[in-house]
């Protein structure tokens, strides 16, 4: 094995173990509440990406990507606040 190699097993092997972690904190918890998860891992110039729920993941170059989503909010009057639509990170 390679040192890349024994190093994305050893993300891959932390990831899982703590996959379970939460996985079983929830089972106790028992939460009326849902939630959804997006994950992505770039290894070797490969981008993967997994999602739970209704959760989405965007690939943007930053500079176009947040200007023309200024330009959309703007034209929509809402306001971008501090690089956030209504100076909000998320909403439910």
């Amino acid at each position: 094995m390679t040192i890349e190699s024994v190093s994305l097993l050893n993300k891959i092997i932390a990831f899982l173990r703590r996959e379970k972690e939460v996985i079983s904190q929830l089972q106790e918890a028992k939460p009326r509440d849902r939630s959804t998860a997006l994950c992505s891992f770039l290894h070797n110039e490969q981008l993967n990406v997994a999602n739970l729920g209704d959760s989405q993941a965007v690939i943007f170059q930053e500079d176009k990507f947040a200007e023309q989503e200024r330009i959309n909010a703007k034209q929509k009057g809402r306001a971008v606040i501090n690089n956030r639509l209504e100076g909000e990170l998320a909403r439910s």
